[in-house]
């Protein structure tokens, strides 16, 4: 037993948060498992991580790695349950995996357009040209779909940087 009181401490004006596990409100009413939000959050926030460090493909889409078993390990699951939760992400087109070679597989997290505020909405217009970095030699697992989701590198709100305006 703990005790509640000096445990916690409540949110104050000038609070940072430390580290935490972004999920849009906007997938909250999804038909998703809380477990599968988890992983996508926890991809999300590896995502948010790369972007700061330029961790992009040559297109620009910011991509994360992270093994199924770290993953598996971070979120506090089995692994046959997070192998499940990325496939249900990917077939939403919320996520795609790209194989680099035989040990490093690129996460590309996509978020959906009406989870992003109105001042970013002009980053959303159809490209002129296609990137070819996406149809380079390498293998897709799974298939990208067209869909309401598009690139973690066009999330550019407030909402996750600090109250200086850096990134948390």
């Amino acid at each position: 037993m703990f005790n509640k009181v000096s445990n916690y401490v409540s949110l104050t004006k000038e609070s940072r948060l430390g580290m935490y596990i972004p999920v849009p409100i906007c997938l909250l009413n999804s038909r998703f498992s809380s477990t599968t939000l988890l992983i996508y959050g926890s991809l999300l926030n590896r995502a948010l991580l790369s972007q700061k460090n330029d961790w992009q493909n040559d297109c620009g889409e910011v991509y994360v790695r992270f093994s199924i078993e770290e993953l598996a390990k971070y979120v506090g699951k089995g692994i046959s349950t997070v192998k499940a939760s990325l496939k249900e992400l990917e077939f939403q087109g919320l996520i795609y995996r790209k194989r680099m070679d035989f040990y490093t597989t690129h996460i590309y997290v996509r978020v959906p357009k009406n989870c992003l505020t109105s001042q970013n909405n002009d980053l959303h217009k159809p490209e002129t040209k296609p990137c070819k970095a996406l149809n380079s030699g390498s293998q897709t697992a799974g298939n990208m779909t067209a869909n309401n989701y598009t690139d973690i590198q066009d999330l550019h709100t407030d909402k996750y940087t600090s109250g200086r305006g850096g990134h948390l």
